[in-house]
């Protein structure tokens, strides 16, 4: 079972913050989480629309500019101010030995969107297959998909689904994201049968890591990865 860092090493510094993601880095595990917001021209990385719980401030992203919110400090690492980091910067850091999943919280124009990943990957050497780029907005995946079909897709949820997994794989999605407080063995199974991978977040405690390894799941999203890994290291060793 492999392992991603949610929205870096959350766990440790400030979420979706550079520090998070390059101690992510660091560790031995399959990828790395951050959530992706666009605004104005650029992309930055924040997990809410309101900035009350990361900044402590009572405003939404649309009510500040690129600039302001370029400057906004969002917690402190090793007594360092943390910023709100845009996705170029976080791709110009070392992916060679891990992928990168986007998860698009709000992309009003995809092409550009899609423009800009083309560029700064490129410009970085991040192959495309080192990106997976998944949503709750569903409609985001199949835009992906008709601009851009050779990106590897994760159809995220947080519900059980009468059809489990079928839409997913009916939009031609390799993930199937589903919160662990709804997974269980059946819909692990259905996913695999229609040839989906599946993945589980949030995982940071090690009975829930026993028995998600137990039903086939094939990753998990922790806070904690690098625990999570040695965790699973352990036990195969």
């Amino acid at each position: 079972m492999q392992v991603f860092a949610h929205r870096g090493v959350s766990g440790e510094a400030p979420e979706n913050t550079l520090a998070a993601i390059q101690l992510a880095l660091k560790l031995p595990i399959c990828g790395v989480e951050v959530d992706v917001f666009a605004c104005e021209d650029e992309y930055i990385l924040i997990h809410d629309r309101w900035l009350t719980r990361t900044a402590g401030l009572a405003k939404r992203l649309d009510q500040m500019s690129l600039a302001e919110l370029l400057d906004t400090p969002v917690g402190e690492h090793n007594s360092e101010t943390q910023y709100i980091p845009t996705l170029a910067q976080v791709l110009t850091l070392d992916w060679r030995n891990h992928l990168l999943n986007l998860e698009l919280k709000s992309i009003p124009n995809m092409r550009h969107f899609c423009d800009y990943l083309v560029q700064h990957c490129k410009a970085a050497n991040i192959a495309p297959t080192q990106l997976l780029i998944s949503s709750f907005h569903h409609g985001y995946l199949d835009e992906i998909h008709q601009i851009a079909a050779h990106y590897t897709r994760g159809w995220l949820t947080a519900s059980y689904l009468l059809n489990r997994a079928e839409q997913a794989a009916r939009m031609g999605c390799q993930w199937f994201n589903i919160d662990a407080d709804v997974v269980d063995l059946a819909i692990v199974s259905d996913a695999h049968k229609r040839g989906l991978k599946v993945a589980v977040y949030t995982v940071d405690e090690s009975a829930d890591l026993i028995w998600l390894q137990q039903i086939g799941v094939d990753a998990v999203f922790c806070n904690h990865p690098g625990k999570a890994q040695a965790y699973l290291d352990k036990r195969k060793a």
